[in-house]
């Protein structure tokens, strides 16, 4: 599944927002006003809540963004009391987020529930926000909100290795993917690429090692 081929089924209406505490100004209506916590392509909504620290992760690392728009106040409206509209403010998944949430959705069913299909989303939503991220286009590996390395433009083989895990949906193993070389022992090539990556990763919170036959890589969370 590409970014443009996310199922309709799971562009559903927004699901009220409980109003907020800590405002006393909140005029009486406004806990009835929807308030989209998603919305997957800019027009339609998701409905669906995340934990403040999965909503931090996602927004750190450019997957969603905070977009205003305004909606019309519930109640009667007629000719002579025109509607009354007001800000609102969800969060928008943005083009890197489109793109790799369909990364973490994995194989798509034949035949799928719509809620199945919300389920899903909400679970790569989370996994996108918990687990190992790699954006290419900054050379940036990403953990838990954190920035982990940025990565030089020569350091080909080890973006290989992280390429091949983002497009797997950071499985705990892949194969290796580094190409064949005729000038160089393949396994010994792949522990040096692991060595150089796990090499001044921030706070050391996550490793790479090799699968013990150095013919796949694997990563795990430091405790």
């Amino acid at each position: 599944m590409r970014p443009g081929d996310l199922p309709p089924s799971i562009r559903i209406q927004p699901a009220p927002y409980p109003p907020r505490a800590d405002r006393d100004d909140q005029a009486p209506d406004e806990a009835q006003l929807p308030r989209p916590l998603l919305l997957v392509n800019g027009s339609e909504s998701v409905g669906i809540d995340l934990p403040d620290r999965v909503v931090g992760a996602l927004v750190t690392t450019g997957c969603v963004q905070l977009t205003t728009f305004t909606v019309e106040a519930p109640g009667e409206v007629s000719a002579a009391v025109p509607a009354l509209r007001r800000p609102l403010e969800c969060l928008t998944l943005t083009l890197l987020g489109l793109a790799r949430v369909q990364d973490y959705l994995g194989p798509q069913p034949s035949a799928e529930h719509p809620l199945e299909i919300l389920s899903r989303l909400v679970a790569a939503l989370l996994r996108m926000a918990e687990w190992p991220l790699w954006k290419e286009s900054d050379r940036e590996l990403w953990w838990h909100g954190t920035l982990l390395k940025q990565f030089r433009h020569d350091a080909a083989y080890q973006r290989c290795v992280l390429a091949a895990f983002q497009a797997a949906g950071w499985p705990s193993r892949i194969d290796d993917p580094l190409p064949r070389r005729r000038d160089c022992n393949r396994k010994q090539h792949l522990r040096e690429t692991i060595k150089s990556l796990n090499r001044g990763l921030h706070r050391r919170a996550l490793r790479f090692r090799s699968d013990g036959a150095a013919s796949g890589v694997r990563w795990e969370a430091i405790a």
